[in-house]
């Protein structure tokens, strides 16, 4: 006879069970003396019992405690009691305004946010790592969406709900038709000779377009005109510098 209480307790059971990837270390602040670093992590498996999934992509931590050459080891208790009331200080209102700021979002395509950093993880459903990133977009905000996954025709809308940078980098050839709609969509041209490289091709074409606004503002991208294309999305906000910042000091 078969017991079919045991599977009605399966089907009815909520999992938390989830896989992370390893910890993707970005540049320590310092050298030595103590610093800090932001490292992130991408979920790499959830279970189908719509369980929560417990953890952070995105955290920070200590780095290089070595002491500097030539640092005097002792301090007067001066310094260390408004040092740490500098930094208790800095933290609470960081913290006061992520509150108070809200984090862009996409439409028309699943994604992750993440920091952008040398090394970090490209895309939402690949172990591709970043490397030779340039300085203006290593620390903004990555859109981590899927790779070659987006279908002819597709509109990806950015919206963003205070001043913003946009940055967009695509592949030469795969490019969803980019390289030639998105002059007249009003965005600029930063490189068509970069080297971001991504652990599977190189993104060449990186542009960018300012959202002055300090409101709600929607920015649709063209429709893509190919099966695959490859590219990356990126942000510099006050929400970029306010969740960095907070990662760095706390």
């Amino acid at each position: 006879m078969i017991d079919f209480s045991q599977a009605k307790k399966s089907v009815n059971h909520i999992s938390e069970y989830c896989q992370w990837s390893s910890w993707t270390k970005g540049t320590c602040t310092r050298t030595c003396g103590g610093g800090r670093r932001v490292k992130n992590r991408t979920l790499l498996y959830t279970d189908g019992f719509q369980g929560s999934c417990n953890g952070q992509s995105l955290s920070s931590e200590s780095c290089n405690n070595n002491q500097c050459p030539g640092e005097i080891t002792s301090t007067p208790k001066f310094f260390d009691s408004n040092a740490i009331l500098f930094v208790y200080i800095y933290v609470s209102i960081i913290s006061y305004l992520t509150n108070f700021t809200s984090a862009p979002e996409l439409r028309g395509v699943r994604y992750k946010l993440s920091a952008a950093i040398n090394n970090g993880t490209v895309w939402v459903d690949r172990n591709y790592k970043f490397s030779n990133m340039p300085a203006y977009l290593e620390g903004t905000l990555l859109f981590q969406v899927p790779h070659k996954a987006i279908r002819q025709g597709t509109i990806i809308e950015f919206l963003s709900h205070q001043p913003s940078t946009i940055y967009l980098a695509h592949e030469a050839v795969r490019n969803g038709g980019f390289k030639t709609s998105l002059p007249k969509y009003g965005w600029k041209l930063v490189t068509n000779h970069a080297q971001l490289r991504t652990g599977c091709c190189n993104l060449r074409y990186i542009w960018k377009k300012v959202v002055p606004n300090d409101e709600l503002t929607t920015i649709s991208l063209p429709a893509t005109t190919t099966s695959e294309t490859v590219h990356c999305i990126f942000v510099q906000s006050m929400y970029t510098r306010i969740r960095i910042l907070k990662l760095i000091f706390t």
